[in-house]
Order: C-alpha cells, then structure tokens, then sequence
C-alpha cells in the first residue's frame, strides 16, 4: 500500500525530474497524487506481500505441466499458503503454462494460477484472480534458485523507483505430484501482481493493443525511469516500441505509463540462456546499451539525479536480502556500482549513453 509518507518522498522526486524535463506540460504534477490511491487492501496480494517469505504448496499434475506446454488450456490444482496466524489457506485453483522463451526451455515453465473470484469473494477478497508464477528454470537447485532470487530482486529494486511497477512475493514453493504425494520438489519461486490489479492500484486500464504507439503518449517520466532501470541492470530484452517485456497502462488523462517486467537476460541476473541483442549493438550480455527515447544526457538529468540518489537504498535492499549468499550480494552490489561510475557526471553519462 502506498503510503501518505512514500507519497510525499515520490512526489519530491517526481518535482525534481519534472523541473529538468525539456517538456513538463505531460509530466505528473503534485495534484496528480490522487491517481496514486490504491485499491482497498483487501485482495489476496495483499494478504501475501505481508511476509518476507511464504511456505507454500502447489499440488498438481506435474505431467500436465509438461503435456501443456504449448497449449494455454487450464488444469486443475490445488495451491496452499502459510498464514502469519500459523494456519493453512487452501484454494482449489486452475493452472497453465505460460510465457514464450522460459515455457519452451525451462524444466519447470512459468505458470499462471487462476482462482475462483467466488472463493476469493467468500473470503472476504477483492476479484483479483490470477497470480503469475516465476519458477525455476533449471535443475540444478543451487544455480537455479539464485538466478530466481536475483530476478525478485530486480523486481524490488524498481519497486523502490516508483509506485507504477509490479509488487512480488517471494515464496518457499513446494510442488507436489497430485497423483504420487511422495513426488515432490521445493525450490523457491515468486508471483507477481496481476495486471488488473495493479491497474486498479494506479487508477488506469491496461492498453492491451498500443504496439507502435508515438512517443509523445508516454508519460516522459516514466519511460524514462523504465530505459534508466533496464539500462542499470543491462537489460536489452525489452522494447516500449514493439510492447516487449512492458505492459502499458493508460490513466484517465490518456497518458501512457509502461512498466517492464521479465529480467532474466539482464546482466544482473545473467541467466545462462541469456544472448545478447545484436539488433541494438549489444555485444555481450554484459554490455550495457541505452534504449530509452532520450538522445541526450541532458534530457535525463533528473532521471539520473534519481538514480543516484536511490544506490543506497538499492545496495541495502541487495546486503540485507538474507537468502542469498554473501559473495552473491556483493557481485551484484558491485555489477551496480559499475553503473554508477559511468554516470559520474553529466558528462561522463552522455559518453556511456549515447556514444
């Protein structure tokens, strides 16, 4: 939930790009703070973003995960999460693959549960019916769950960019065969916000058809913290030109705000199925290309000063995520830090960005 007090620290943030945008008529303004409340905090999102970590426990087929990996027909399952009561929650549910290159490689694809809106509203809870599941990818556990954990990690750190970005929730999943019982596996997962709900949350609908839209219908400062966020942890496998790996919400005053999602083939994560994009001169999964609208350091100014101001917070949200090991926080405290040496200076940020 967004709070009056993180309203007020965003909203100082939001004056100060505003104030170095070459164009501040489209920028959000102070009085624009209403669209920032959200929903009543009653779905079943809220409930589970109320934990560091969630034990939870998906029973289903595990062969129909397989058998239905290119198709998008439902399956039954069964999902079960801890509560910070000591009980279990239990909701029969629906699932199915999903996603395009992870639902073709990954041993265990990403999966998108669907509950029932009458059981969700019998318990008390907003409609918000479906959860995307990020899983592991490989079988190797050890790998597999770091490359899970520093994706969620991604996803929090633009969390601390902006309200207009999708919550997460870590869970301890365990997925257990529903015809053996004694067929099961735990490996750490996480599940995303719905794009309903978050729509909610920010007060717009989601464009579902705004591939190739003009530039001026992007609400500047967001598609400028987007390029900046994707650039930082050297993510080229996104396009707000081609809608890939954004998804675009549209406010009441018709402005559109994309937010990105999917970093696995980012440098910070560095999955081992990670390429690099050579259709932007990318020359290895590490080199970081500037794919944002902006040609010029200057146009970024304020996104930069942004930036800068948020290493802190960023590296704290890194060193005291516990689940990781040590020289993993600090490999990537440091992947950061590489970023924000070439940023040094305005001048410097032209050279990294644009030359």
């Amino acid at each position: 939930m967004i709070t009056h007090s993180s309203k007020l620290v965003f909203a100082a943030w939001i004056f100060l790009i505003a104030s170095f945008t070459t164009s501040c008529a489209s920028a959000l303004v102070l009085d624009d703070w209403d669209e920032f409340d959200p929903h009543d905090s009653n779905s079943l999102m809220d409930q589970l973003t109320t934990a560091d970590v969630i034990e939870a426990k998906l029973i289903v087929s595990l062969d129909s995960i397989e058998s239905h990996r290119k198709s998008n027909d439902y399956f039954p399952a069964r999902i079960e999460f801890d509560n910070v009561m000591g009980g279990v929650i239990k909701y029969d549910i629906k699932v199915k693959t999903r996603g395009k290159f992870r639902r073709r490689t990954c041993d265990m694809p990403p999966l998108k549960l669907d509950f029932s809106k009458k059981d969700l509203e019998a318990a008390g809870l907003l409609p918000f019916d479906d959860l995307k599941l990020v899983t592991h990818c490989l079988e190797d556990a050890a790998y597999s769950d770091k490359l899970v954990l520093k994706e969620y990690l991604a996803y929090k750190m633009y969390n601390l960019v902006t309200p207009y970005s999708y919550r997460v929730q870590l869970l301890r999943l365990t997925y257990q065969d529903a015809n053996d019982p004694d067929r099961k596996l735990k490996r750490w997962a996480f599940v995303l916000e719905s794009d309903d709900e978050l729509a909610a949350r920010i007060g717009g609908v989601e464009c579902k058809n705004c591939m190739g839209q003009p530039e001026d219908r992007f609400d500047p400062i967001h598609e400028r913290m987007v390029a900046m966020f994707e650039y930082m942890i050297c993510n080229t496998d996104w396009s707000i030109k081609m809608n890939r790996n954004v998804k675009f919400f549209e406010l009441p005053d018709h402005r559109l705000i994309p937010v990105p999602y999917d970093f696995d083939f980012s440098g910070f994560v560095k999955a081992p199925y990670a390429k690099s994009n050579q259709d932007v001169g990318q020359k290895g999964v590490d080199h970081r290309v500037f794919m944002g609208f902006a040609e010029d350091a200057r146009e970024m100014y304020g996104t930069l000063a942004l930036f800068k101001t948020k290493q802190p917070e960023f590296n704290r949200t890194i060193l005291n995520f516990r689940h990781l090991p040590e020289a993993d926080k600090m490999e990537l405290v440091q992947y950061l830090d590489t970023f924000y040496q070439s940023i040094n200076s305005l001048e410097e940020a032209q050279r990294a960005l644009f030359n």
